[in-house]
Order: C-alpha cells, then sequence, then structure tokens
C-alpha cells in the first residue's frame, strides 16, 4: 500500500492552509493526499451537503496548484479523534490546522486535539493561517528551497541522553527534500542561583563557567550522535546550538524564523493522561512556525 499524507479540513482558514501544506508535501513527496472531514453525529442531509462541497471546494482549489497530484476525500461520522487515528494508521504524515496561540480549531479543540497529536503513530503537523505557507505554489524545479520551506531553515530540538532516533532521521529527511538548512536546538537548564549570588562575582563566574562547559558537552555529544545522519545526508548543512535556558522558550524564539519547528514525542505504554510531554505542548501553543510533533522510542 502506498503511504499517503493526510489532512484533516473543516472549512476554517487554518484547516485551508493546512491542506495547502499538506499539498505541497505531498507533491515533494510524490505520494497521495487524502483531505478528511469528520462531524460528531450521523452526517445527513443539509449538513452532508455542505460538508461534500466543502471538501469538493478544497479539493479543487488545490488540484489548480497541483494538477497531477492524486487527492481523495472522505466525509468520517463519530469522533474526530478516532476518524483521524485510524487514518494515521496508514499514513506518511498527519497535517492539522492550528489557530496559534491557545487552541486548535474546528473539530479539533481541546482534549480531542491532544488526543490526535498524542496517540498518533505517525508525525503531526500544526499549521497556522497566518503563515505564509498558505500561499500555495509548486517547488521550484532548479533545485532552489521549496514553497513548503521558502529558504528558512528547519529548527529540531534534540535531548540528552536519547535524541531519539526517528525524531532526527525526520528532521534530515524533510531538511534534504527541500534544501533547507538544520538547525538544531539542546536547551541546557540555567544554573541555580540563589538571593546572595548576585553579590559574589566569584561565584556568579563560577556558574557561568559551568553553564559554559554543560553546553559545549551537550553540543560534543549531540555531534558525535548525529554522524550517522551527517553520513547519509551529507547535502544538509546541520548545525548544532547548546543553549541554555527553557526549552520551550528557546524553540518558540527559534521558529519566529523556521520554515518548521521538528519536536519529539516519547512513544509511551500507558494509556492514561497527556501523551504530549510540556515542551511540545508549550510550541504547539506558541511557536509561529509549522510544527512537527514526531513520536520516537
Amino acid at each position: 500500500m502506498v503511504r499517503q499524507i493526510v489532512a484533516g479540513v473543516d472549512g476554517s482558514p487554518e484547516s485551508t492552509a493546512a491542506a495547502a501544506w499538506a499539498a505541497r508535501e505531498a507533491v515533494s513527496e510524490n505520494v497521495p493526499l487524502r483531505l478528511v472531514h469528520a462531524s460528531r453525529g450521523p452526517v445527513g442531509g443539509t449538513k452532508r451537503h455542505l460538508a461534500k462541497e466543502m471538501l469538493v471546494h478544497v479539493q479543487t482549489q488545490l488540484l489548480e496548484t497541483h494538477p497531477s497530484l492524486d487527492i481523495t476525500t472522505r466525509m468520517a461520522e463519530g469522533s474526530a479523534t478516532d476518524a483521524l487515528l485510524e487514518e494515521a494508521r496508514e499514513a506518511a504524515l498527519l497535517v492539522l490546522g492550528s489557530r496559534g496561540i491557545g487552541t486548535l480549531v474546528g473539530f479539533l479543540t481541546g482534549s480531542v486535539s491532544l488526543r490526535t497529536i498524542g496517540k498518533a503513530p505517525c508525525p503531526v503537523v500544526l499549521v497556522r493561517s497566518g503563515h505564509a505557507d498558505h500561499e500555495a505554489q509548486e517547488p521550484d524545479p532548479s533545485g532552489a528551497p521549496s514553497a513548503v520551506t521558502r529558504g528558512r531553515p528547519v529548527v529540531l530540538a534534540l535531548d540528552l541522553p536519547a535524541p531519539g532516533e526517528e525524531l532526527a532521521e525526520f528532521a534530515f529527511q524533510f531538511a534534504a527534500r527541500h534544501g533547507a538548512k538544520l538547525s538544531i536546538v539542546h536547551a541546557s537548564p540555567s544554573a541555580p542561583v540563589y538571593p546572595y549570588a548576585s553579590g559574589i562575582p566569584s561565584m556568579m563566574m563560577e556558574i557561568e563557567d559551568l553553564e559554559r562547559e554543560e553546553r559545549e558537552e551537550a553540543a560534543r555529544l549531540l555531534n558525535e550522535a548525529l554522524e550517522p545522519l551527517r553520513a547519509r545526508y551529507p547535502g544538509v548543512e546541520a548545525a548544532v546550538t547548546a543553549q541554555t535556558g527553557t526549552a520551550g522558550h528557546l524553540l518558540v524564539e527559534a521558529a519566529r524564523e523556521a520554515g518548521l519547528l521538528v519536536v519529539g514525542r516519547k512513544i509511551r505504554d500507558s494509556v492514561v493522561g497527556p501523551h504530549t510531554g510540556h515542551v511540545a505542548h508549550a510550541v504547539l501553543h506558541h511557536a509561529p512556525s509549522p510544527v512537527a510533533v514526531v513520536p520516537h522510542h
């Protein structure tokens, strides 16, 4: 079975932007695109007619820009989470619309969105309607950076001691496919500063030296762990930056100039509670760029 990219659509500007982003990514990967609309309760009568019109409208718009793209549609009844997770089982990527700071839109609100992202077996990308990526156009055949990244870097968040092979592989593949630079960010926690320390310059210098040493060691370990991927993707210019601070804040700042921010979601055996992690949760709500959440071991 050919794996496809799936986009959740509900007629909102955010989901339309997500569908456009998904279409360009499907073209770059040479895979089909599937548009899915979910509705609580039976979809019948006027409701079915309007949903079908909306799906056909989005499909028609995308085919105007990508006439060779294989696009199918599906109207699902019942739980939006169940419909999207069912599609995600055979998908290479699931793409959803996001309003930005606060919540996801349409049928993806609150706990529904987090359950979908937290349980999907494939990477999930969240796309903002205000992002430039809603301007659909074909990738440049000359080899220039594609419309998905528009020359902006891909930012990858990695942690230690286990960076996550699937997570890093996704980012390297994406950067290679789109001719984008890869910026790898590691956040080291700040050393504790006690109230009296600010009056003791020597102690403050020791703290700064300790933080610098931790950053240097983190960068060394990450560069070492990434050597196999650098060898597999020699065309990707990848730079590691270890910074001191809160991971969520550093990544949101890095995302301001990014074409895509890639974060990980640790696969858990437990079926109780949120599955996204606090860093992924923070960037989902506040990062201005599209965000990819990649499940990894």
